[in-house]
C-alpha cells in the first residue's frame, strides 16, 4: 500500500511525497535560466582577480547579483561596484534590459557593471550601466542591450573597472582636480570635414581654457576627458559618467573653402559645447558656464537638447542675463516650448523666479500674436514650476491654458491636476468638482482624492463611498486612515452631511478648560474641529475605550496635519494602546509625511533614547513616491499627449 502526504516547502514549492513500496518522489526540477546565471556566476568569479572581493548572490534581487570589493594588497580602498549577470545559451551579444532595472542601477551609489556570459561561445562582454543608451520612449518598458567586440572581456579589462570605479568615486565626493585633462582622436571625415583638421584645430581651441582643461599628453590629474571625432558622430567621455554624443546626418561635400571652415567650426563648437555639459555632469558647474558663455552665440549651443542642456548649466551656476539672453533667442527661433519648460523644472527658483517670467512672457507675446496653438501647452506646462511656490499663479495659468484651448476642460489630467492645486489652497468645493470630471473622464485614481476633498466640504457620507476605493500603498496611508477614522465620528454623531463652521466651532472651543459638552457642541458645528476632536479623544481614552479614543485623536491630528506636538503624542498612545500594527504603521508613515523633522525634534527633546529609537522607525519605514512634475508635449484641441519629462 502506498501513502501519500503534502507538504510546503518554502517559497510555496509543493512537494509530493510517497512512502511504502516502491517509492516515488516527484521533485522540483532545476531551471535552465537557473544553470546558466551560476555558470555566468562562475565565469564572473573566474575573471576578477585576486584583489576583488566578490560577494553575493544579493537577497531579495531587485536587480543586482554581486558586489565587488577592490583591494590594494591586504588594504582596503572602499572602491565598491555592482554587478548584473545577463547570460544565455545563444550565440549572440544582444540582451533585454528592463527600464526598470536600468534606473534602478543608475541610482546606486556605486557603478553597476552588465556581466554577459554566453555559454555556447564561452566568451564574456561586460558594459558599464551608465554607458547604456536610455529608451527614447517614455513609455519604453524594455531595451535592447547590444554588445560590441568593444565590449568583450580582455586581460586589460579588470584594470579598465578599476579606473572606472575610481572616476566614480572622485566624481561623487567632487574631488576633480583642475585642469581636467582632454585627449582628441578621429578617424575619417565628418560632416565633410577631415578628422585630422577637426582634431587639430578641437586641440587649439581646448587651450583657450588652460584652468578648466589640458591637452597635455601627462596630465595632472586621474580623470580624463576623451574627445573622439568618428563619421557622422561627435563622442566626448569622462570615466564614471554617461557619454555627450552629437550625431550628424549625411551630407555632401563642401561647397567652397567657406563652406568647409564653416563646418570646421561648427565641429570645434560641438566640441566646446559638450565638454562643458560633460563637465557640467561631474560636478564643475561654474567651469561648464565658463565654456558656454564664449560659445553662446554659436549654432551648438541653439539646437533643442543642447539648448535645455545650455540653459540647465548657465542658471545653476547663477549665469541668469546670460541664461536670459539665451532664452530670449530660443524664442524668437521657436524652440520646442515642452523641452524649454521640461529643462527648466528642475532648475533652482531665484528670488522674483526669472526663468517664469521670461517663459510668462512667452505666453503673453504667443496670445498677442494669436498663437493660441503654442500660447495654451506652454501656460499649461508652466503651471507645474509655478506650482512649486505659488499656488495663485499657478491656478491662473491652468485656467489660462483651458481658456485658449476649450479641450483642455476636457482632459482627465487637466481637471485631476488644477483639483489638487485647488485643494492646496483650501479651495475644497472647487477641488470637489474637477476632481468628480476627472473621473466622468475615466480617471479612477482621482476617486480618493475626491473623497478626500469632499470630507473638507463637509459632504461625510459621500467621502466615505469614494474613501472605499483606497489601496494599500505606501502613498495611501492618509487615506486609510481618515476613512478609519471619519466613519467613527459619522457613526457616533449622526451627522453625514454638514455646511461646516469652524469659526463657531473655535469660538466654542476657545476656553482654558474645554469640557465634554462643549466639544461635541462644537463638533456639531464643525465635525472635523480638532480641539473638539482631540478633547473628545482624551475623554474615550480615560474611560478605557482605547480605539475610539484613539480614533478621535487622529481625526484631530489630520485636522491640522503640521502640529507635531500632536502626532508624538498620537504615536506614543498609538503604541501603548496596542492598536493593529497596519494601523500604527500608517500613523508613522503620515506622521513622517505630514512632520517629520518637527516630530524628530520634539522626540528628542523629550528624550534621548525616544529620538534616536523614532529616527531608526522613521529610517526604516518605506518611502513615498514623490509626486512628480509631468511635462506633456500636448495637441491643440485634442486631448492627445506625449510624456515628455518626469
Amino acid at each position: 500500500m502506498t501513502r501519500t502526504r503534502r507538504s510546503t516547502l518554502p517559497l510555496g514549492i509543493v512537494v509530493r511525497q510517497t512512502t511504502g513500496v516502491g517509492i516515488e518522489r516527484t521533485m522540483p526540477k532545476r531551471p535552465s535560466q537557473h544553470r546558466l546565471e551560476e555558470a555566468s556566476r562562475v565565469q564572473f568569479a573566474a575573471r576578477a582577480p585576486a584583489s576583488w572581493a566578490v560577494s553575493g548572490p544579493i537577497e531579495p534581487d531587485y536587480g543586482l547579483d554581486l558586489t565587488v570589493e577592490i583591494f590594494r594588497g591586504d588594504e582596503a580602498t572602499g572602491l565598491r561596484f555592482g554587478v548584473q549577470l545577463k547570460a544565455t545559451e545563444g550565440p549572440t551579444s544582444a540582451v533585454s534590459v528592463k527600464v526598470a532595472s536600468l534606473n534602478y542601477w543608475l541610482e546606486q551609489d556605486i557603478p553597476v557593471l552588465v556581466f554577459r556570459w554566453s555559454s555556447e561561445l564561452g566568451r564574456a562582454w561586460f558594459r558599464w550601466a551608465h554607458l547604456i543608451q536610455p529608451p527614447q520612449q517614455p513609455a519604453q518598458e524594455t531595451l535592447r542591450l547590444a554588445f560590441s567586440d568593444a565590449d568583450i572581456w580582455q586581460e586589460d579589462t579588470p584594470a579598465k573597472i578599476e579606473r572606472e570605479v575610481q572616476a566614480a568615486r572622485t566624481i561623487r565626493r567632487g574631488a576633480i582636480r583642475l585642469p581636467v585633462r582632454v585627449t582628441c582622436t578621429g578617424s575619417g571625415s565628418t560632416i565633410g570635414v577631415s578628422a585630422g583638421s577637426a582634431v587639430n584645430e578641437i586641440r587649439r581651441a581646448m587651450r583657450r581654457y588652460p584652468s578648466i582643461v589640458s591637452t597635455a599628453i601627462s596630465g595632472p590629474t586621474e580623470m580624463v576627458l576623451r574627445i573622439r571625432i568618428e563619421r557622422n558622430e561627435l563622442r566626448v567621455d569622462v570615466p564614471g559618467t554617461s557619454p555627450r554624443i552629437i550625431q550628424y546626418g549625411k551630407t555632401e561635400r563642401p561647397r567652397s573653402s567657406g563652406d568647409e571652415y564653416d563646418r570646421l567650426r561648427t565641429l570645434v563648437n560641438d566640441a566646446l559645447f559638450a565638454t562643458a555639459a560633460q563637465l557640467d555632469s561631474i560636478g564643475c558647474t561654474k567651469e561648464a558656464a565658463k565654456i558656454l558663455l564664449s560659445i553662446l552665440d554659436e549654432p551648438s549651443v541653439a539646437y533643442s537638447d543642447g539648448l535645455a542642456t545650455a540653459i540647465a548649466v548657465l542658471s545653476r551656476s547663477g549665469e541668469r542675463k546670460a541664461m536670459t539672453r539665451l532664452l530670449d533667442r530660443a524664442r524668437v527661433a521657436g524652440a520646442d516650448h515642452a523641452s524649454l519648460v521640461a529643462s527648466l523644472v528642475s532648475t533652482p527658483v531665484d528670488e522674483g523666479d526669472s526663468i517664469a517670467v521670461m517663459l510668462r512672457s512667452w505666453v503673453d507675446s504667443n496670445v498677442k500674436a494669436g498663437d493660441f496653438e503654442s500660447a495654451a501647452p506652454l501656460a499649461y506646462n508652466l503651471a507645474g514650476r509655478a506650482a512649486q511656490r505659488q499656488l495663485c499663479v499657478a491656478i491662473q495659468l491652468m485656467n489660462q491654458a483651458a481658456d485658449l484651448d476649450l479641450s483642455y476642460r476636457d482632459r482627465d489630467y487637466w481637471n485631476r491636476e488644477i483639483a489638487g492645486l485647488f485643494f492646496l489652497a483650501a479651495e475644497f468645493d472647487a477641488a470637489a468638482n474637477h476632481y468628480r470630471r476627472a473621473i466622468e473622464l475615466g480617471d479612477e485614481s482621482a476617486r480618493v482624492l475626491l473623497g478626500d476633498a469632499l470630507m473638507h466640504v463637509g459632504r461625510y457620507a459621500e467621502s466615505l463611498e469614494c474613501l472605499g476605493a483606497v489601496g494599500d500603498s505606501v502613498n495611501e496611508a492618509e487615506f486609510r486612515l481618515k476613512s478609519w477614522c471619519l466613519e467613527l465620528l459619522v457613526e457616533e454623531s449622526g451627522i453625514t452631511e454638514q455646511t461646516r463652521d469652524c469659526f463657531r466651532a473655535e469660538r466654542i472651543c476657545d476656553t482654558d478648560s474645554l469640557s465634554i459638552e462643549g466639544a461635541r457642541q462644537a463638533l456639531v458645528q464643525d465635525l472635523l474641529c480638532p480641539a473638539a476632536l482631540w478633547r473628545v479623544g482624551v475623554q474615550l481614552l480615560e474611560e478605557g475605550d482605547v480605539e475610539p479614543g484613539v480614533r478621535y485623536l487622529l481625526g484631530a491630528t489630520f485636522s491640522d496635519p503640521g502640529n507635531a506636538r500632536a502626532w508624538v503624542e498620537l504615536i506614543g498612545t498609538v503604541q501603548a494602546a496596542g492598536i493593529s500594527e497596519d494601523v500604527a504603521r500608517d500613523v508613522l508613515l503620515c506622521a513622517r509625511q505630514f512632520a517629520g523633522d518637527e516630530v524628530l525634534d520634539r522626540a528628542w527633546q523629550i528624550d534621548a533614547e525616544a529620538g534616536a529609537q523614532l529616527q531608526t522607525i522613521f529610517e526604516d519605514l518605506p518611502a513615498f513616491e514623490g509626486k512628480p512634475i509631468i511635462m506633456r508635449a500636448t495637441s491643440y484641441g485634442v486631448a492627445e499627449y506625449e510624456l515628455f519629462e518626469r
